[in-house]
C-alpha cells in the first residue's frame, strides 16, 4: 500500500528544516553564545527525526508512542487506545495559562526577585498540595538558584520591575524599553 504525504509530515518537515537552520546559524555565533542553539537544537532535532521517520514507518511510531507512555507512567497496551486520546484536554492548559500570564504581568511590574518566589510558592501550595513552609523554602531555593546561574555564571541582570525603585538593583527602578 502506498502511503500518502500528510499534513503532519509537511509540518514535521518544516520544523526539521527550521531546527537545522537554527543549528547551522548557531555555528556562526561567537563561542560563548553557541551553547543555547546547541542545547535546544540537537535534542529537538533528534525528536523531530523520530517523528518524521515514524510518520513513514509504523514500527518506529509505535516504539516512540510506547516510550512516551512509559515516560508518563502509563503501562497501557499498544492496541488499546484511550478514549479521546487524539484531542487535547483544554482544562489543564487553561489552568497553566491562568498562572503564567499573571506571572509575566507581575514580573514586569514588581520584578523577578519578588514575584518568582511568590508565584512558585503559591503554585506549589495550590496545585501540588505542599505545606506552606516547604513550598516557601522550595520557592526561595529555586529563585536563588536561578539568580546564581543567571547573574553568577552568565552575568545577566534579571528584571527588577517597572515600579519606582524601592531596593536598588532588586525591586523596582527598571527602565521600560520603548516600543
Amino acid at each position: 500500500m502506498k502511503s500518502r504525504w500528510t499534513g503532519e509530515q509537511n509540518w514535521v518537515t518544516c520544523l526539521l528544516i527550521f531546527v537545522l537552520l537554527f543549528i547551522l546559524t548557531g555555528m556562526f555565533y561567537p563561542r560563548e553564545v553557541r551553547l543555547i542553539p546547541y542545547v535546544v537544537g540537537f535534542p529537538t532535532l533528534v525528536l523531530l527525526l523520530f517523528l518524521w521517520i515514524g510518520s513513514f514507518n509504523p514500527v518506529v511510531k509505535r516504539w516512540v508512542e510506547m516510550a512516551a507512555r512509559e515516560q508518563k507512567g502509563g503501562a497501557e497496551k499498544l492496541g488499546k487506545q484511550e478514549k479521546g486520546s487524539e484531542f487535547t484536554e483544554w482544562r489543564p492548559v487553561l489552568i497553566v495559562m491562568a498562572w503564567v500570564f499573571p506571572f509575566f504581568i507581575f514580573v514586569f511590574l514588581f520584578g523577578f526577585a519578588l514575584m518568582s518566589p511568590v508565584f512558585i510558592a503559591c503554585f506549589l501550595i495550590r496545585k501540588a498540595g505542599m505545606r506552606w513552609p516547604m513550598a516557601v523554602a522550595s520557592a526561595i531555593f529555586s529563585t536563588a538558584l536561578i539568580f546564581l546561574l543567571m547573574e553568577g555564571l552568565i552575568d545577566a541582570d534579571l528584571w527588577c520591575g517597572a515600579i519606582p525603585e524601592i531596593i536598588p538593583g532588586w525591586l523596582g527602578g527598571a527602565i521600560i524599553p520603548e516600543l
